[in-house]
């Protein structure tokens, strides 16, 4: 329930994320920013009163408190009151009305009734002390305005407290200016047969009475548009509400029909590594004499997961029609000022990120185009392959539990010494609404080598913020990652994992936490087609191959969709802080004492059914064959 420490505000995107004073009402401020800021620059370094979706602070909850008693006694005041100035009245009561706390609190029916009876009887014209036709008139009107709907009412008492008092207005004026009022009109009471014909306003009145129309309209304006935000965001918490009730059936779906097939459960090669950042001089001499003790200026823990696909669910993957494309087919549609990769500057290769949104697919029975949607500065509208964003959705489904704890742990963590610009920098309004079961493996960068290629060898480098949690799998070729570590925080000489990774075997871990290299091994020339006797080898000991159209390196790296302002290295001094503190061990804790679990291919096929309806479902070439 909205309390004077946070009160009830409907967030409008596209203004100002900063709370202003409203009159004690604390109400969002009215500046438009552009996409991906949240303050108008003069809330920037200061916003005394909060964010609009955050608590008020403490210095400020007294005063909005104190406020907000202060108007609820002035209007229990004026009710009590014998004799009651309109303007005042409404103006308190309008100030309620935006709230709709303090009249729900007195009951808005017995308020609204109680204060029309005392209007009523000061209105012009309208007098209980003036004789029986004066009674009359009074009656009438009170009887008018009970039937008018709870909008017009409103709209009427606003119009009442815009018109200016005065003692020489006579009846004649305030009848002008009530005809002058547009929604105020309706609810004037009939004259009777014998009343006397009203006469045109004086026009001295008429520049105050057109005063009072305009502030009157400008009043319903801000009504209505109160009244816009509260609508939005019951239908956008309806939808959200929605789909999570759908994700939640899937994911029950995909459990059960993986309940009765063996997790692959994926094990821990190193648990809690050190990873780091130092000076560059420290980098440089690391290089040159690796016994040398390196002192990290920073330490990012993270965790190693190894596991290995089954050959059925290799040869699933490798049926997505799209690795039989050319190298030009997937060139044609990229822009022209997207960069090259250094995965593709050597060879016939290429490198796409496309989103894995495969919740989206649920609603809608086929993975939509995502416009907008991009990753390290590369477009990533586009939807990953069938089989790819099936693979997604039933690891997401394996490890629901697993995700959702680790997701209570980054917030946790967040919510404890974290400054305002390192919650900007995680974006999901500071963790609060980050929901991994959509932000996990989000993106998927594929990698694709054809023809025969030598050695390729990647620096060390560092990956950004989405690799904070990161899945790779390697569907053809050969490679091995070198990951350095360090073994104290207080320093050590640097430590080096190496590992080699085939066809079918899979990583998780965190390389936006450590410095890493990447060697692909030589392709060897294009291999004959196997003969029967060695038909059941496991993929993972094939030699790569394009004889078959498929290229002969083919890597997919699952990315997440968060921490994504973290980029480059000139992006890493402000959030350096937030990893080391907060994000890295959180996930790194979670991964160790919960390793994932790889999905089977039976539950791989029934997300696939689950995401694009009841039409053929997708099988491996293997798996059709045995049912043949």
């Amino acid at each position: 329930q909205p309390t004077a420490a946070s009160p009830m505000v409907v967030v409008i995107k596209g203004r100002c994320l900063a709370r202003t004073w409203s009159s004690g009402i604390g109400l969002q401020c009215i500046h438009r920013v552009p996409e991906g800021v949240q303050f108008f620059k003069a809330h920037l370094k200061n916003q005394a009163h909060g964010r609009v979706d955050g608590p008020v602070p403490d210095c400020k909850a007294k005063l909005f408190e104190d406020e907000q008693k202060r108007q609820l006694a002035r209007l229990e005041r004026l009710l009590e009151q014998e004799v009651v100035q309109p303007a005042e009245a409404v103006n308190c009561l309008a100030h309620h009305m935006q709230r709709r706390q303090a009249l729900n609190a007195l009951g808005n029916d017995q308020v609204a009734s109680r204060l029309l009876d005392k209007l009523a009887s000061s209105l012009p014209g309208s007098a209980t002390s003036s004789g029986s036709k004066e009674g009359t008139s009074s009656s009438a009107l009170r009887t008018s305005l009970g039937l008018l709907p709870q909008d017009a009412l409103l709209d009427l008492l606003e119009a009442i407290a815009a018109v200016p008092r005065s003692e020489n207005l006579n009846q004649k004026a305030s009848a002008s200016r009530s005809q002058d009022l547009p929604r105020a009109a309706p609810a004037q009471p009939a004259q009777p047969a014998s009343a006397e014909p009203v006469e045109p306003a004086d026009p001295a009145n008429v520049p105050a009475a057109e005063g009072a129309c305009k502030y009157c309209k400008k009043l319903l304006r801000k009504a209505r548009e109160l009244k816009l935000q509260v609508d939005a965001c019951e239908v956008s918490r309806a939808e959200l509400e929605a789909e999570v009730a759908a994700l939640e059936a899937d994911l029950k779906g995909l459990r059960q029909s993986g309940r009765d097939s063996s997790q692959i459960r994926m094990e821990v090669r190193g648990e809690k590594l050190l990873g780091f950042l130092a000076s560059k001089e420290a980098m440089t001499l690391s290089l040159q004499q690796p016994c040398k003790v390196l002192k990290p200026k920073w330490i990012f823990p993270f965790t190693l997961l190894e596991g290995n696909l089954e050959p059925e669910l290799v040869d699933y993957l490798l049926s997505a029609p799209e690795w039989k494309r050319k190298q030009e087919d997937w060139l044609r549609g990229r822009t022209e000022e997207a960069r090259r990769t250094g995965f593709e500057k050597e060879g016939v290769a290429v490198e796409e990120t496309r989103h894995c949104r495969s919740y989206a697919c649920v609603q809608v029975g086929k993975a939509d185009v995502q416009s907008g949607c991009r990753l390290f500065g590369k477009d990533a509208s586009e939807p990953a392959p069938r089989q790819v964003m099936a693979f997604r959705h039933a690891l997401i489904a394996a490890n629901a539990g697993r995700l959702r704890r680790m997701e209570r742990a980054i917030q946790k963590s967040l919510s404890q010494g974290c400054s305002l610009k390192e919650l900007r920098v995680f974006g999901f309004a500071g963790g609060k609404s980050l929901l991994l079961s959509r932000a996990a493996f989000a993106f998927a960068t594929l990698q694709l080598r054809w023809g025969e290629h030598e050695q390729l060898h990647m620096e060390r480098h560092i990956d950004g913020g989405p690799s904070l949690l990161h899945l790779s799998v390697a569907l053809r070729g050969h490679r091995r990652v070198c990951s350095e570590h360090v073994t104290s925080s207080a320093g050590s000489p640097v430590q080096k994992l190496e590992l080699s990774y085939g066809p079918g075997q899979v990583y998780v871990s965190s390389p936006s936490c450590c410095f890493h290299s990447v060697t692909y091994e030589p392709t060897e020339p294009t291999a004959a087609a196997p003969s029967k006797r060695v038909g059941r080898k496991r993929a993972a000991d094939a030699e790569p191959s394009d004889g078959d159209g498929l290229p002969s390196a083919l890597v997919i790296h699952f990315r997440s969709d968060m921490f994504r302002l973290r980029v480059k290295s000139q992006d890493f001094p402000r959030s350096n802080r937030l990893l080391s503190e907060h994000l890295a061990p959180a996930v790194a804790s979670a991964l160790a004492s919960e390793p994932l679990v790889l999905p089977t291919m039976a539950q791989v096929r029934k997300a696939d059914a689950l995401l694009y309806g009841a039409g053929e479902e997708v099988l491996s070439p293997k798996t059709k064959r045995r049912e043949e």
